[in-house]
């Protein structure tokens, strides 16, 4: 009894730890100002990031961190590539 009690805390933990990062993903989206450019469902002046996560559906987040920085546009926005990664984890999880 006792080891299914320990594994259901431990689900829940883990499914709350991944919210609080796909939280924390949209934050520092909102914090670097990428929301000023992109909204998740409509296009603005850059993508809808929902079509950017179709794009990148099932590749890796250094992809779209690779493309994030590839474009001239983002060449002033000043974020760490960890930041990024989170950012594109959050992006891909839309």
């Amino acid at each position: 009894m006792k080891m299914i009690l320990f594994a259901t805390l431990l689900a829940a933990g883990i499914t709350a730890t991944g919210a609080v990062n796909a939280d924390s993903g949209e934050d520092l989206a909102k914090k670097s100002g990428c929301l000023a450019c992109h909204a998740i469902d409509t296009k603005k002046v850059g993508p809808p990031y929902q079509d950017v996560a179709k794009k990148f559906k099932g590749k890796p987040e250094t992809d779209v961190v690779a493309a994030m920085k590839a474009k001239p546009v983002h060449a002033s926005v000043k974020v760490s590539d960890g930041d990024l990664k989170e950012i594109a984890a959050w992006i891909q999880k839309l």
